[in-house]
């Protein structure tokens, strides 16, 4: 895999003063963040622009305005943007597939897809599903997979290509707690290596894998900070019965945006 060594050297990507407009009048941002090595979360209600954000990330989606930068260069013409595509991995929330295409010969597609050498194809292949224990059912229809089963090969899809960014939007939705734990453990390993952004709602997720906070409401990202200081903002709330610590922490963070609206809205 020497031809992507060669091609990113990057260890962080940036958003800078972003901005996305829908012809529904909703509006992201600007917007400003900056990724490392390891595990960001993108946290908050549905609707609050974390998709959006992660389009921006992968390339998928131009901004308005503001920029989007890998190791501290601005990714604009098309020609940067198709490169830096190329070492992105994105597993969506939804992933729609054939349901009779066996586990190998998917992930072998997508190898061809993101232009790995043919003779290193096979190698990757059975690297990846090494690293998730898919291995075991790589001949295996993926509609015959469980919920977390799929997860897992689709991960290992967007890492067959072993990119430097990994995106994930709301990986653990409809897991089961074994899968979900499972899900996070393997997301945990590949941050060692390489930025991981992830959305969720989900705090249990959070709380066990993050190592950067973002929260994120009505388009744009209204605290930023690391879990340690995430969970020390619940020491600033009330204690409450079968809420965690993590999400005190952020009912206290997001209800405090809340009432400053509200005071701003009274001037």
């Amino acid at each position: 895999m020497q031809r992507w060594v060669e091609l990113v050297s990057s260890d962080t990507i940036e958003l800078d003063e972003v901005v996305v407009r829908y012809r529904s009048g909703w509006q992201l941002g600007p917007v400003s963040a900056t990724f490392p090595v390891g595990v960001s979360a993108l946290v908050g209600p549905n609707g609050a622009g974390k998709t959006t954000m992660l389009a921006v990330l992968t390339g998928i989606k131009r901004p308005r305005a503001g920029t989007l930068r890998r190791d501290g260069q601005p990714v604009r013409r098309r020609r940067e943007g198709s490169g830096y595509r190329a070492h992105i991995g994105y597993v969506p929330q939804e992933c729609t597939w054939s349901p009779s295409w066996p586990v190998e010969d998917f992930l072998a597609f997508c190898a061809r897809m993101y232009r790995v050498p043919s003779t290193q194809v096979r190698h990757r292949c059975q690297d990846v599903m090494s690293d998730l224990n898919v291995g075991q059912f790589a001949h295996q229809p993926i509609g015959t997979l469980s919920g977390g089963q799929k997860r897992r090969v689709f991960l290992a899809a967007a890492l067959v290509h072993d990119p430097e960014v990994l995106i994930l939007d709301e990986p653990t939705v409809g897991l089961d707690p074994g899968e979900r734990i499972s899900f996070r453990r393997h997301v945990v390993e590949q941050a060692a290596s390489r930025v991981v952004v992830l959305s969720t709602h989900l705090m249990d997720d959070v709380a066990l894998s993050a190592d950067q906070v973002h929260l994120v409401d009505g388009g744009h990202i209204t605290w930023s900070g690391t879990l340690p200081e995430l969970m020390a903002a619940a020491g600033e709330s009330d204690s409450q019965d079968h809420v965690s610590v993590a999400e005190q922490g952020y009912l206290h963070l997001m209800q405090g945006r809340a009432e400053s609206e509200l005071l701003e809205g009274d001037r």
